[in-house]
C-alpha cells in the first residue's frame, strides 16, 4: 500500500467519492519547537467520535473540515511512543481538492495535532529545560503548510528523510563564527517562541499553549 495515493471512499449516499490518501505520524515524543514534549498517552475516546481533518487547527465555520481520519493507533516509533492514522482528504470543495492535491503532490506534508494536556513536568534534557505535557486529550488533528514537530509527516516523506540521512557522506559544515551575523541580546526571562503563552503551576511560570496545545 502507498503511502500517499488517491482512493474513493464510499459516501452516505452509496456514491464513491474520489479522495486522497496519506498515512502519517500526527506526532511522537521528541522535543518540538516549542521546546516540550508532547508525551503520547493521549486519551482519543473524545476524537474518535468525530475523527475530522481540520485545515491548521480552522475550527471556525469559514471551512468545513477537509477530511477525516481512519486507523488512528499509538505505537513505538523512532522517539518513544508515536501517534499515527491515515488522512482521507475530500475533494468536493475547490478548497478541499487544492490541499487534496497539494499532499498528493507532496508540496505539503506536514501533519498536527490539538489537544489538552492535564499534566506538566519540567525536566532537564542535556542542560536544557523541557516542558513535558501528559495525561493528554486528543481534540483534532489538522493538515499544516508548517508544525512544530518535525516527525509529524507523511510516511513518505519520513522515509524519503531517513533515506537521505543514512546514505549522506559528510557532515555539515559550521557555521564560521565570524560570518554570523550580531544578534541583540535576548532580556532573561523573555519566551523562547512569542506563539506561546504561559501557565503558573505550583508558583513556577511554565509554558504552554492557551488552549488546545497545537503540535
Amino acid at each position: 500500500v502507498r503511502a500517499v495515493r488517491r482512493d474513493t471512499r464510499k459516501a452516505s449516499t452509496g456514491e464513491d467519492l474520489p479522495v486522497v490518501v496519506v498515512e502519517f505520524v500526527a506526532t511522537d515524543e521528541s522535543i518540538d519547537s516549542h521546546r516540550t514534549v508532547v508525551v503520547c498517552d493521549h486519551d482519543l475516546g473524545r476524537y474518535e467520535k468525530n475523527p475530522v481533518l481540520l485545515w491548521s487547527h480552522n475550527r471556525a465555520k469559514d471551512h468545513l473540515p477537509i477530511g477525516r481520519c481512519e486507523s488512528l493507533k499509538i505505537g513505538k516509533g523512532k522517539n518513544g511512543r508515536e501517534m499515527t492514522a491515515t488522512a482521507v482528504f475530500f475533494m468536493r470543495t475547490d478548497f478541499q481538492r487544492d490541499i487534496a492535491e497539494a499532499y498528493l503532490r507532496g508540496e505539503c506534508r506536514m501533519f498536527s495535532i490539538g489537544f489538552y494536556p492535564n499534566k506538566f513536568e519540567l525536566r532537564d534534557v542535556d542542560g536544557e529545560e523541557i516542558l513535558y505535557l501528559s495525561d493528554n486529550q486528543l481534540v483534532e488533528i489538522s493538515a499544516v503548510p508548517v508544525g512544530s514537530n518535525e516527525n509529524a509527516l507523511s510516511k513518505k516523506a519520513l522515509d524519503a528523510a531517513r533515506i537521505r540521512a543514512r546514505t549522506a557522506k559528510t557532515p555539515p559544515v559550521p557555521p564560521d563564527p565570524s560570518q554570523q551575523r550580531a544578534t541583540a541580546p535576548v532580556k532573561p526571562g523573555a519566551p523562547k517562541d512569542q506563539t506561546m503563552n504561559t501557565l503558573t503551576i505550583d508558583g513556577r511560570v511554565i509554558r504552554a499553549d492557551k488552549a488546545a496545545s497545537c503540535k
